[in-house]
């Protein structure tokens, strides 16, 4: 759980810092959003790597917004991904049950889980990769985004354990 947030945290640190910085007439600007729910329709059933891939299309959905904008624009796109996870993640927690029906370490694993996110428990965000970048609107989106690839998870896991 925390280490999802870390793992997601470091790869956006670092697909950010990483990309070359261009001028909007360089590179055309891409739908995030659309961008990311593409994505998102492609991991969901990749095999045992599902979760990584999600974090990835998080991870390039962020980068979409970066590239070839101004930090005004960047600030509006991550607001726009935000609230577009946010709204996927209240879907997500309408249709997952609370428990899995099979008992075991698996079971208890996913309960926790699921408790922590229906608690809004949120980990700590104290580094904004992007200079100029609000810290609220930096650590909401790194929270809602952690949020989303655990929520997937758990509906893979519900989806399995009902077969």
């Amino acid at each position: 759980m925390k280490t999802t947030l870390t793992l997601s945290a470091a790869l956006l640190t670092f697909s950010l810092f990483a990309s070359p910085a261009f001028s909007e007439e360089d590179v055309p600007t891409i739908d995030a959003i659309q961008w990311l729910d593409g994505c998102a329709a492609q991991t969901q059933s990749v095999q045992g790597l599902s979760m990584v891939m999600d974090i990835k299309c998080v991870e390039l959905a962020t980068d979409y917004c970066a590239i070839g904008r101004p930090i005004e624009a960047q600030v509006s796109c991550v607001g726009a991904l935000t609230q577009h996870v946010e709204k996927a993640n209240i879907a997500l927690r309408d249709t997952v049950p609370e428990r899995l029906l099979a008992d075991g370490v698996r079971s208890k694993i996913y309960a926790r889980t699921y408790a922590r996110l229906m608690s809004g428990d949120a980990a700590v965000c104290d580094h904004v990769p992007i200079e100029n970048f609000p810290p609220d609107t930096w650590c909401t989106w790194l929270q809602t985004a952690s949020d989303w690839t655990e929520w997937r998870s758990l509906q893979r896991q519900s989806l399995e354990d009902s077969k």
